[in-house]
């Protein structure tokens, strides 16, 4: 036979390909995960990098000893019921690709509570290799921490970075996050050292100070506008204030970080005439659209 129906191992690292580039793509994906799981506080710990250790702990929901073997499951999700629901996404994490990717190419340990059990549930995958569920001591959220990132795709490992690179996207979805999320508390530690620690706060204004400093956020003007079913708000430079790149120009679609070209070219053409050329304002826009007008389903990387 020329057809042959792929090993379940096979078949979750060619997914593991989609999903995990780098492990700025896992930080995403856990901490999506985390956000889904209505956590007001999570800690990201970082070891060379994310090659060495990813660690994502947070207080959310948790989950049952029974749905941690269903979460490493490919295509298994707690975010959809019906058909329907795939045209009115409201959730970050959806396809149920994340952990069993993850957890395919890394030597991976999810801990998990919900506040009604007395006890967490730990389970260990190595490689797509799977233990059985165990009782663990853990407050209530969910752990999920990974070691050795592509210990067993060294082709994909070979491809990395150097590590201030790579920890440098790892922070960048980081700051993403918590400008979309203001009242999470979000924590990063690098090496054993908190290098970020953004307290949970009461608007964007304040995060802004956090995420910016203190100089750049004061020099934005907020703005706001409805139109029908839509509105779009945020906070903008005021000229002559510019950067060298496009770094401090982020669109949020439904409090989802995106690159798209049409808003962005929006958003520079209004500058048109009032920077330099290669000169880039501060901008953070953030478009509240229905859910069933946006299709995140275009893409693997959502």
């Amino acid at each position: 036979m020329k057809i042959q129906v792929l090993s379940k191992e096979m078949a979750s690292r060619i997914a593991a390909g989609e999903v995990v580039e780098r492990p700025a793509s896992v930080v995403k994906e856990l901490l999506e995960n985390s956000i889904d799981a209505a956590a007001t506080e999570i800690t990201i710990s970082i070891e060379k990098s994310g090659t060495s250790l990813i660690r994502v702990s947070d207080n959310g929901e948790g989950m049952a000893p029974e749905d941690l073997p269903l979460a490493l499951e490919r295509h298994a999700t707690s975010k959809l019921r019906s058909e329907e629901d795939l045209f009115r996404i409201s959730t970050l994490g959806f396809r149920g690709e994340a952990l069993p990717s993850i957890a395919s190419v890394s030597r991976f340990e999810i801990t998990s509570r919900q506040a009604a059990y007395d006890s967490a549930y730990r389970l260990r995958v190595d490689g797509g290799s799977e233990t059985a569920a165990q009782m663990a001591a853990a407050a209530p959220g969910t752990t999920i921490e990974l070691k050795d990132l592509f210990y067993n795709v060294p082709a994909r490992r070979k491809f990395l970075k150097s590590l201030p690179t790579e920890f440098s996207h790892i922070c960048d979805i980081v700051n993403r996050l918590a400008l979309a999320y203001p009242g999470i508390h979000f924590r990063l530690e690098h090496n054993g050292k908190t290098l970020i620690d953004f307290v949970a706060v009461r608007d964007l204004r304040e995060r802004l100070s956090q995420v910016l400093g203190r100089e750049v956020a004061e020099s934005l003007r907020p703005f706001e506008h409805r139109q029908g079913v839509l509105s779009v708000s945020g906070y903008l430079s005021l000229a002559p204030t510019a950067f060298p790149n496009s770094r401090h120009l982020m669109t949020f679609v439904n409090r989802r970080y995106v690159r798209d070209k049409i808003l962005t070219h929006a958003v520079l053409h209004g500058y048109e005439t009032l920077l330099m050329k290669g000169q880039y304002p501060a901008v953070v826009l953030l478009l509240d659209i229905p859910f069933d007008e946006v299709d995140v389903n275009v893409h693997p990387a959502k």
